[in-house]
């Protein structure tokens, strides 16, 4: 549910509040002759799957005020309580509180943003685990008559606490800057150059401190420990193209990582959170959206990727060099869309993902890949009133048969067969 109104000349506010209730059920592993035969079907396991029930309320409040036409104003309040729970073992709750104040100034060429953001972040189970956030930015940008330059910085502070029913506390601290400069160079109304470095770090959400063995049909989890931030040197450079009938972006990307989060499995069903000590990543992305007709319209989106391992301690040296896991070299996504009528729009599109190695495969050397995803999805949605939306649409119309790979004979069947959605969007 949103609403928004208009109490007075220059200001806005915004309310939006939801809650969700989902039941999943987590089915076991498959071997590659099971998934090849029936990617639905029931093994015979005691413990055929693990299931979850998470509920989360939430709540938000943003106002936004124009002083005058260089002054903005905006301040924004979320709030959400949630809750995660398997059966014969302690739930987890859950209570995300993050609050921003923002001002915008902009004179003649230039446009200035800056302001703060708090984040608190509690973890209850067993105890109880938090994530405190505050942070400062600033960032501006500078428009010449072909070229236009930007710029930015962050500074943050987070706090880590965790604190055990029984035992010592344990609380981690982290001051963390984060900076940009880029480029934009228009050589003809149709043609531009751009190009973007940036210095980014991503802190782990509370989650990542825990790991659960799942070994058993009662789910024990544990504190994991404190993981580093992860941290992302990334340049950039590339082109737009746009015509009446299509925009062209072509761009190519190199970045060196430190303390990339990911998780590294120490057995069937058990594992821990923890950081690839350096890595690389380098491709290509081509995005492009064409008017074929008044009423249809297409786009493609193409990336190449490498992603490298360069050193991991967890691995003794096994790691190093080889591909990270779980990353397509291709990924392509085809669309098309058709304005039916003045309300209602009809889109398809097909989503490929080529083969790579298996989640767990960080030594590049098990028997069987994860093989290539597809998905061919049709949605058409129409427009009944301003406030109104309805939508009915069929994932992976021609049932095709995907999984997540994770080691040899473990394959988790994911959108493994045709799926029909019907729903509804209200706006006040």
């Amino acid at each position: 549910m949103a609403g928004a109104l208009k109490p007075v000349e220059g200001l806005r506010l915004d309310m939006e509040a939801g809650a969700s209730h989902i039941d999943t059920r987590y089915p076991n592993p498959l071997t590659q002759a099971q998934f090849n035969a029936n990617p639905g079907m029931y093994t015979g396991d005691p413990y055929p799957y693990i299931q979850q029930k998470l509920q989360s309320d939430h709540w938000s409040l943003g106002a936004e005020y124009r002083v005058n036409r260089q002054w903005k104003l905006s301040a924004r309040h979320n709030d959400e309580d949630k809750s995660s729970r398997y059966p014969n073992s302690t739930p987890a709750q859950y209570r995300y509180v993050y609050n921003e104040v923002a001002a915008q100034f902009q004179h003649d060429a230039l446009i200035l943003n800056a302001g703060y953001q708090n984040f608190d972040g509690q973890r209850t189970q067993s105890g109880s685990t938090t994530k405190h956030n505050r942070g400062l930015f600033l960032q501006g940008q500078y428009m010449l008559e072909a070229l236009t330059l930007s710029a930015g910085i962050r500074r943050e502070e987070v706090t880590y606490r965790h604190s055990p029913l029984s035992g010592q506390s344990l609380q981690s601290e982290q001051r963390l800057t984060s900076w940009e400069l880029g480029a934009n160079h228009r050589l003809s109304p149709q043609l531009a150059l751009f190009a973007n470095y940036s210095d980014a770090f991503v802190t782990p959400d509370v989650d990542r401190f825990f790991f659960t063995d799942w070994r058993s049909g009662s789910p024990v989890t544990a504190f994991n420990g404190f993981i580093e931030p992860a941290k992302a040197r990334t340049l950039t450079v590339g082109t737009n193209h746009q015509t009446a009938h299509h925009r062209l972006k072509l761009s190519a990307f190199y970045a060196k990582l430190s303390n990339e989060i990911y998780y590294f499995e120490t057995g069937p069903f058990s594992g821990i959170n923890t950081n690839i000590d350096q890595s690389h990543k380098y491709g290509l992305e081509l995005q492009d959206r064409v008017q074929i007709t008044p009423r249809l319209s297409g786009h493609i989106n193409y990336a190449w990727t490498r992603a490298i391992i360069d050193r991991e301690n967890d691995g003794g040296g096994a790691f190093d060099g080889r591909e990270l896991p779980g990353v397509s070299r291709h990924s392509v996504v085809l669309g098309l869309n058709l304005r039916v009528t003045e309300r209602g729009n009809l889109h398809l599109s097909h989503t490929w993902r080529s083969s790579t190695w298996a989640a767990g495969d960080f030594d590049n050397n098990n028997a069987q890949r994860q093989k290539a995803f597809q998905s061919t999805d049709l949605t058409y949605r129409h427009q009944l009133n301003k406030h109104l939306d309805m939508y009915v649409g069929v994932s992976n119309l021609l049932d095709r048969k995907n999984g997540i790979w994770v080691r040899d004979d473990a394959i988790y069947p994911v959108q493994f067969e045709r799926t029909w959605k019907l729903g509804a969007r209200v706006q006040f």
